[in-house]
């Protein structure tokens, strides 16, 4: 809910941004508009500098002028006019829950919708289904994404959408599959195998049954995905297992589904949920949440793991404190091109030092004093009373600034008539999970064929799995060689479906046996 916003004017001699200091409001961002009407999500920035953000629901508003649930600003803050923005449509509560540009240029949007069903007067039942659509760099929806139907549904009592329903996670594994998280059960396609809470989907937006075929995946929300320069995925949310193996709400998979055995084996991880992970360049995984401890090892709110998920005790994890005593919430953590570290949440301090609800550490856990120096940063101010601003999304530009939506209405000593801002800053976060697609050709012939099937690559071969369309795993082959042969005659007449790995390459293909 928007925060009642106090009548103070701007006081804009007062705010600095011109000085070298890091972390003060940028009035630069969107200067003569008056932003949005609601806190938006910052859903992805493109290679230009571009913003997707997404509303919630009808009525929204930026800069004055009704807005759909999909916008695209201008890096400046502006309203991109070349972009056509996307309504969900209907009455019901609504949410844009992710939006991901992809490597081909298009953009994936995950949308989460509350419908209702009356049977009569009395009588209505409401669910929330999410639904994928695939669109062009300028808005426009690809009617050939098979994906344009809704593809699960959650039941529930109310038409509001409840908040872990309207949260997704969408990321690019492969040039041609999208995985998407969430917290739906039994989606199953066409009914081969259920799968419930991640998903990866194939480029023409059909399932992708070669992803953990046979697992039963977690069996709880997933609310982030972190994918690796190695295709690997982190998982993240509120699950506690995966594929029937404790892991206490943070995962590691491999490119084909599979459980990683080598992060935290045997480990309870965390007692709570995890909101925000990011990766550093060197293998070492930073993790934040609600959680207080890991491994029955006391933390607070934030961590850093190694590669293996063992604690990094070179970490400092120190104390977060709640301007009214109420929970902290750490929610978005990026690591800089310099190694220091963004975050943000609900909190009022970190190590005992003011930060609200936004900071920056020291690659070591400690608290950079140079951000916001002396500064009080995000909070809401009710009358003489200040309590928690809650900061929900940061995301750094080409040129380190740094984007901010959340429920405040003060910032340092100014009172803010926005939710939707930007700081200065002069490092951008690193791309270092976002490796781009090896560019390596794989050939597999004759297709369709009577048995005998020969691949062939530019890199080593390392693994071939043979699933049959049910996804049942029926072979494995790990040749470490730049050709394969392999005869599937025995199996029978059908369509399988084979995933050769190579290289930095993870990719499946529809073989048919006559």
């Amino acid at each position: 809910m928007k925060t009642k916003l106090l009548s103070a004017a701007f006081a804009l001699a007062s705010v600095c941004y011109v000085h070298a200091q890091d972390g003060l409001l940028d009035l630069t961002f969107n200067p003569s508009g008056t932003g949005a009407s609601a806190t938006p999500r910052i859903l992805d920035i493109d290679a230009s500098g571009k913003i997707l953000i997404g509303f919630g629901g009808a009525g929204n508003t930026y800069n004055d002028a009704a807005t759909q649930n999909l916008i695209r600003l201008n890096a400046d803050g502006t309203i991109d006019a070349s972009f056509a923005q996307y309504n969900i449509g209907g009455t019901q509560t609504q949410y844009v829950g992710a939006a991901k540009n992809i490597s081909n240029g298009n953009i994936i949007v995950a949308q989460v919708q509350r419908l209702r069903t009356c049977y009569d007067f009395y009588s209505c039942t409401f669910k929330s289904d999410l639904k994928l659509v695939r669109m062009d760099s300028t808005g426009n929806i690809d009617p050939f994404f098979s994906n344009n139907s809704y593809i699960y549904s959650q039941g529930g009592m109310g038409s509001t959408i409840p908040v872990e329903l309207a949260y997704l996670a969408v990321v690019e594994h492969f040039s041609d599959k999208v995985v998407v998280g969430g917290n739906f059960t039994d989606y199953e396609g066409s009914g081969l195998q259920k799968y419930s809470y991640v998903v990866r989907f194939d480029e023409d937006g059909s399932l992708d049954y070669t992803f953990n075929p046979g697992g039963t995946g977690p069996d709880g929300t997933v609310s982030g995905i972190l994918k690796t320069p190695s295709r690997q995925l982190y998982l993240s949310g509120d699950f506690t297992k995966y594929n029937n193996v404790n892991m206490g709400r943070l995962t590691r998979i491999n490119p084909d589904g599979t459980l990683d055995s080598g992060f935290n084996n045997g480990g309870s991880g965390f007692d709570n949920t995890v909101k925000t992970v990011a990766l550093q360049p060197d293998g070492k995984l930073l993790v934040g949440g609600t959680f207080t401890t890991y491994n029955g090892t006391p933390v607070n709110n934030i961590v850093r793991l190694n590669a293996d998920g063992s604690l990094d005790s070179t970490f400092s994890s120190l104390t977060f404190e709640s301007a009214t005593g109420g929970a902290v919430d750490l929610t978005k953590l990026i690591v800089l091109d310099d190694s220091k570290i963004l975050f943000s949440g609900r909190f009022n301090k970190y190590n005992f030092v003011q930060t609200g609800s936004v900071g920056r550490l020291n690659s070591d856990g400690s608290l950079d004093t140079t951000f916001n120096t002396g500064g009080r940063g995000a909070k809401i101010l009710t009358g003489t009373v200040a309590t928690n601003a809650q900061i929900t999304d940061i995301a750094t530009q080409v040129d380190g600034k740094i984007l901010f939506a959340g429920d405040f209405n003060y910032y340092n000593t100014n009172g803010t008539k926005k939710l939707f801002y930007r700081l200065t800053g002069g490092t951008p976060g690193s791309t270092l999970a976002t490796a781009q697609p090896s560019k390596v050709k794989t050939e597999l012939y004759p297709n369709p064929s009577t048995g005998n099937i020969k691949i062939r690559s530019g890199e080593k071969i390392s693994r071939v799995a043979v699933y049959d369309r049910a996804g049942k795993l029926l072979r494995t082959l790990t040749p470490n060689a730049a050709e394969v042969k392999t005869d599937l005659s025995g199996f029978g007449t059908g369509i399988y479906i084979l995933n050769v790995s190579s290289g930095q390459k993870n990719e499946a293909y529809k073989v048919v046996i006559k």
